[in-house]
């Protein structure tokens, strides 16, 4: 699998979980470390045989360019390490309620947690500081309760502070119905197991691990979810604005957000979602690239100058039977 294709399957949604919106992992900071990861990630219900992909979560919650540039970094957001790799505590309002990070060299990790909700999402990774590039290192599975997620190979180090990745849905109802289908519901304990389970011979020191969140608050606009709050680069953001226009077909759409005048820095979201039978465009479309059938929805982020006064996504399909909606949403820095 190359990398266009791993992009595609981890935005790939089976119909159930639909609503994905803006929980799409963008393009605005380092995302090395997820696609080296995550493979293929499948969700096989005992309830109904269908193939639930999960999703990359926008790495706004993620934030790890910080790197590359130490003064973009701040104390105020509360961590956790564990056997050299760091989580954030409570990114954009999110809540972490399990972590477990083997040592490296050990080939599995597990961790029960209770959630008091049903809307969570999850990071997990398995890292071997040896090994470079997907397909190169040993192959480790995700499972829940006993049941597999998803597999992808072990390699690469840790690459600053982790946040929640990923989800069944965007939707929280949706989402806390995908996780029922896991035996995951409040109150009771589930247990998440990383594990490697092939190629061994291929691991210098692997280094598996697992972390759960209670997802932050959401809003919804026009059938798009956001993250009311949004980490990116070591600071929180909260949300301004947003708009939202639907696909339809070959006709010209745009979603546009007049910027406020502030002293603060704004990060601005722009991508589509929901998108049916694929989104091929015309290249005088703004903020978004072509997406292949399958693949529900994509995001892009970034901080925009001061000066600026619009943002703006613009759609121009060739197909004539897509379907979904475009967006953009700012974002204003708050700590």
């Amino acid at each position: 699998m190359n990398i266009d294709e791993l992009k595609q399957s981890l935005a790939t949604i089976a119909d159930e979980t639909q609503d994905l919106g803006a929980g799409q992992r963008l393009d605005g900071v380092d995302h090395k470390a997820v696609t080296n990861r995550r493979t293929t990630v499948l969700a096989t219900c005992a309830a109904a045989a269908v193939a639930v992909a999960a999703v990359t979560v926008a790495p706004w919650v993620l934030g790890r360019s910080d790197e590359t540039q130490p003064t973009e970094r701040t104390d105020s957001l509360r961590t956790v390490s564990d056997n050299g790799v760091t989580f954030y505590s409570e990114p954009g309002g999110a809540k972490l309620i399990g972590r477990a990070v083997a040592s490296p060299g050990q080939d599995s990790v597990t961790v029960t947690f209770t959630p008091s909700t049903g809307n969570l999402m999850w990071t997990d990774f398995c890292y071997d500081a040896g090994v470079n590039g997907i397909d190169k290192g040993a192959e480790f599975a995700l499972a829940l309760n006993g049941h597999r997620l998803s597999f992808s190979t072990c390699s690469g180090k840790p690459e600053g502070t982790l946040g929640a990745e990923a989800s069944f849905a965007d939707s929280p109802d949706k989402n806390a119905r995908a996780w029922e289908r896991y035996d995951v519901v409040p109150g009771k304990p589930s247990t998440f197991t990383v594990r490697v389970i092939k190629h061994a011979d291929r691991a210098v020191a692997p280094q598996p691990g697992i972390a759960v969140y209670e997802r932050g608050p959401r809003q919804v606009k026009d059938g798009v979810w956001f993250d009311r709050e949004v980490v990116y680069k070591g600071h929180t953001y909260r949300m301004l604005s947003s708009d939202v226009a639907s696909l339809a077909g070959r006709q010209v759409v745009h979603a546009q957000i007049d910027l406020p005048v502030t002293e603060n820095r704004l990060y601005v979201v722009k991508g589509a979602s929901q998108v049916r039978h694929g989104l091929d465009l015309f290249p005088d479309s703004v903020g978004l690239g072509s997406m292949s059938r399958g693949v529900s929805g994509t995001a892009s982020g970034d901080l925009v100058p001061l000066n600026r006064r619009t943002a703006m996504v613009r759609a121009h399909p060739k197909n004539s039977d897509v379907t979904g909606h475009i967006f953009v949403a700012v974002y204003e820095q708050i700590d």
